[in-house]
């Protein structure tokens, strides 16, 4: 079954943005406990705690996050199972090995051959970016963590709820788009 059909129910940025903060918790985090409840436990109702998030965001994804397009509709998608992973794609452009496996997840998996840590039940929510709703999708986040899924045998379950973005722009971490960046330096080819 594809992504397409399944539920896809709108969320906000503020949902998004700390799922993306709490992948990041105990490798960028962890080092500063005052920063912890926002991020283990968000109220994302909290129009406050929603900003705060969002700077410790930038803090540390800034450059990455200037690149996902403006116009980006966020929904949370129930779900991704093992049927769907021919679907996606490791965000491009920021690792020579991944692009010249042209980013496709089985491909690099098996020149990765990443151990997987955690079943999938375990993990942040996987964050996805595409065009539409028909796909294909680029990770965004948990590329290192479906890397090892589709390395592992046997594999465990998959039947995760992710959260997708589409818009109609191009994407500088999607790997069919063109290497169009607002965030590049200007002496850099890629510059607008």
């Amino acid at each position: 079954m594809a992504l397409a059909t399944m539920v896809w129910t709108e969320i906000s940025i503020h949902n998004v943005v700390a799922e993306l903060l709490r992948g990041e918790r105990d490798s960028r985090f962890n080092f500063y406990p005052p920063w912890l409840p926002i991020i283990d436990n968000p109220n994302l109702n909290d129009l406050l705690e929603n900003h705060k998030r969002l700077r410790l965001l930038h803090i540390i994804r800034g450059i990455f996050m200037v690149e996902i397009p403006p116009d980006t509709k966020w929904y949370e998608v129930q779900s991704l199972t093992e049927n769907e992973i021919d679907e996606l794609y490791l965000s491009a452009k920021h690792n020579p090995q991944w692009d010249e496996a042209e980013n496709k997840l089985d491909r690099v998996a098996m020149a990765a051959r990443l151990p997987l840590k955690s079943p999938p039940d375990a993990w942040a929510r996987i964050i996805l970016w595409g065009h539409d709703k028909t796909g294909p999708f680029s990770i965004i986040e948990g590329n290192h963590r479906l890397l090892a899924y589709a390395y592992a045998h046997p594999r465990p379950p998959l039947n995760i709820s992710v959260y997708i973005g589409t818009s109609p722009s191009y994407c500088y971490w999607h790997y069919a788009d063109p290497r169009l960046s607002i965030a590049g330096q200007p002496s850099s080819p890629d510059w607008i």
